[in-house]
This record gives C-alpha cells, sequence and structure tokens, in this order.
C-alpha cells in the first residue's frame, strides 16, 4: 500500500522512485486497439519501453499496474474475433510482468479473474460510488476499487467501505474534477476514444474546457473540487485507507516529480495548485496580460488552436492557492456535517474559497472570454480539422 504514481515513457522517473513511498507505478503503452483512458500520451511509449518499466519496477520492489480501463468494449465481448483477440491482449500483458491490471468493464473482471495470475483494480470510470456497487465488485474478484471521486470527503460511506472490505479502496488525490460533474461520463468516453491510435489529433477536450471555465466562473467550486492535500493523507489512513493515486501520466517528468515529492512528505508550502493537473502552471511563466486580450479577440477557427490554448489555460489563469489557508478544512466533512446541498446558510467552501484561492480579476475576465470563444467554435462544428499524414 502506499503510493501508486503515473509512467509517462521516462524511464529516468521510474529510476528516481523511492519504495519506501512508491508502491505501484501504471501505465500503457500507446494502441491502435484498446483503449486506457486518456488521450494518447504526449510522449510515444512503445511496448519495449513499457517492458523496461516494469522490469525496472520490479529491481526496485515496485509492483506495475497496467491500464485497460475503457468503459466500453466496442463488441469485442459480443463476437468470437473479439475475445480471440482480448484473450491475445490478456495474455501479452500477464506475459510482460504486469502485476495488475485496472479495468471498468465487469466482463473483463468476470472473464479473466482466475484464467490469469494477474491481480485487478478497477477504474474510477466505473464510478463506485455506494456501498452495494463496491461489494458487487469485490465480489467478482476485484483486489483494488478505485473509488468514485464524489465519496473523496463522504467519510461515513468510506468508513463502511473499509470495514466491509479493508484494504480494498484506492482514492484519487490530486485529480480535482468539478464534484459531481455533468460531463464525467461523456468525458470518460471521449477520452478513451482518443486514447486508441492517432485519435487525439481529433480531440477538442471539449469536456476540460467545460470544467475550467465552471472554476473560472465560480471560485468556490475549486475549494469543493475532488482532491486530497498531501497534509490530509494521515486522515484516510485513521479509517485504514492507504493507496493513492496520482495523476497525470500526460505530464512531464519534472511535474510528476514534484507532485510525488509533495505526498511523499505530506506537506506542500507551494501554491497547492501546482499539483492539480487542471490549474498547474507549475514551471511556467505565467501568460502575459497582452498575450492574453489578443486571444480573448481571436476567432478560434482550427483543432490545433483549441488544443494549444488547452495547454496554455492553467498559466493563462495563473491561479494560486494558499495551502496553509486550507489547514483543517477537513474538519466540517470528517464531523458530517456536509448536507452536499451547496446552498444559503452554507457558504463554507465560498468563504475559504475567498480567503485560499485567487485568480488576478482582469485574468479571469479574459480567461473567461478566451474559453467562451473555443466553447463557441467547438459547439459551432465549423471547426477545422488537422490533415492527416
Amino acid at each position: 500500500m502506499g503510493l501508486v504514481v503515473p509512467f509517462n515513457g521516462d524511464i529516468e522517473l521510474v529510476k528516481s522512485l523511492n519504495p519506501e513511498h512508491v508502491s505501484s507505478v501504471y501505465g500503457r503503452e500507446n494502441s491502435s486497439s484498446d483503449g486506457g483512458g486518456r488521450a494518447s500520451q504526449n510522449n510515444w511509449i512503445d511496448r519495449e519501453t513499457l517492458e523496461e518499466a516494469i522490469r525496472l519496477c520490479h529491481e526496485k520492489g515496485i509492483t506495475f499496474d497496467y491500464i485497460l480501463n475503457m468503459p466500453m468494449l466496442e463488441g469485442k465481448d459480443s463476437s468470437r474475433k473479439g475475445n480471440v483477440e482480448l484473450d491475445r491482449k490478456f495474455e501479452w500483458i500477464e506475459g510482460i510482468g504486469t502485476d495488475l491490471v485496472i479495468v471498468t468493464s465487469p466482463y473483463l473482471l468476470k472473464k479473466y479473474k482466475g484464467r490469469t495470475n494477474l491481480r485487478f483494480g478497477v477504474s474510477k470510470f466505473a464510478r463506485v460510488r455506494s456501498l452495494q456497487k463496491f461489494k458487487q465488485f469485490v465480489d467478482m474478484g476485484a483486489d483494488r476499487v478505485c473509488l468514485d471521486l464524489s465519496l473523496i470527503r463522504d467519510f461515513e460511506t468510506l468508513s463502511a467501505m473499509q470495514k466491509t472490505a479493508p484494504g480494498k479502496i484506492q482514492l484519487l488525490a490530486n485529480d480535482s474534477c468539478l464534484f459531481d460533474c455533468a460531463k464525467e461520463h461523456e468525458h470518460a468516453y471521449t477520452s478513451t476514444w482518443a486514447s486508441i491510435g492517432d485519435r487525439s489529433q481529433d480531440y477538442t477536450h471539449h469536456c476540460s474546457y467545460w470544467c475550467l471555465s465552471q472554476f473560472t466562473a465560480n471560485p468556490n467550486e475549486i475549494v469543493k473540487s475532488t482532491f486530497i492535500r498531501p497534509e490530509d493523507l494521515a486522515v484516510y489512513r485513521e479509517i485504514g485507507i492507504d493507496s493513492f493515486k496520482l495523476i497525470d501520466r500526460n505530464k512531464p517528468t519534472t511535474w510528476i516529480k514534484n507532485v510525488i515529492g509533495a505526498y511523499e512528505a505530506g506537506r506542500y508550502d507551494g501554491n497547492l495548485a501546482d499539483l492539480f493537473s487542471l490549474f498547474s502552471w507549475f514551471g511556467q511563466e505565467a501568460v502575459s496580460i497582452s498575450e492574453l486580450e489578443k486571444l480573448a479577440e481571436k476567432r478560434i477557427s482550427t483543432i490545433e488552436e483549441v488544443k494549444n490554448i488547452r495547454r496554455k489555460v492553467p498559466a493563462m489563469l495563473a491561479m494560486q492557492i494558499d495551502n496553509r489557508e486550507m489547514d483543517g478544512y477537513l474538519d466540517l466533512f470528517r464531523n458530517g456535517d456536509c448536507t452536499q446541498l451547496c446552498a444559503d446558510p452554507c457558504k463554507y467552501c465560498a468563504d475559504l474559497a475567498e480567503r485560499a484561492a485567487y485568480i488576478d480579476p482582469q485574468r479571469k475576465g479574459l480567461v473567461a472570454r478566451v474559453l467562451g470563444n473555443v466553447q463557441a467554435a467547438i459547439y459551432s462544428g465549423d471547426l477545422q480539422y488537422q490533415a492527416r499524414d
């Protein structure tokens, strides 16, 4: 048990890991046939690189989790040809030394649990947010279940799950999604689609743009978003949970190492936004106001423009989250005083956001216009798609 960290294709990252804190590494190769929940990595990962990463993990006493968490099987479960393809895939996954395979599909769990020596984890895409569903996956043979992000601060349910099946729970720590987001299912399907082959060049990240626009318009949503601070891991360990997954395997090594270091130390005195993939501009300069003004006036017409802006949005916002102002914020939730109604008279998250989260007002207005322009272009259906080679 411990930290479960991403593999971005950089072997040097694996070499740097400390097995006293890191229990597992997760990742996959780029594939033309099956999905893995993230639009294809910025760095191409071939099978040989993945196999080398697994070998190095095992030398350190760290296990490796293979990602096969597509929420749809595209009919493979319903045809002989598809089942043969799946059989070959699992034979290869096991043959390269994978310790655990992460799935969303109950079909894959039921079919291959017991037919292989693999252990099985359940992805967040399964949306396990009730004790009943948790028990169903455990009864099917799941060795670990990554719970839905909506449960991050539901200590009553977390405690009940831990008592029911000790040691089976995993929580995502730095995946700061919009709480109970309306696009969570759509995002899972579109990002999985974009993880197959070269489809990512047509991927607009439209779900992420939606979330970013909500965060920009309503800063209290930043505090409500689904994260666990490094300082608060101890709160979850008190009820027996000690498997924490960190993202993001599409990030550069310097970024991932900073995140791992913060959670290893159990404290972060920098900008808390550094640790959250959606907001982080760690290692970057803030986009200048003059550039923002130009972007706010620009008509967006191509997929490439949409993707370039998406990469820059965190540095456009230049969000600051004072982590010391966040100390003790979990107390309300630990005491069971949160109704999740988020209406008057409760202003707990809004008041905390006002103290802890800051976006320069001029930036906020300009970024809102940029995001609006991008979303208008996406929803118009008139974007020019990048030509394939």
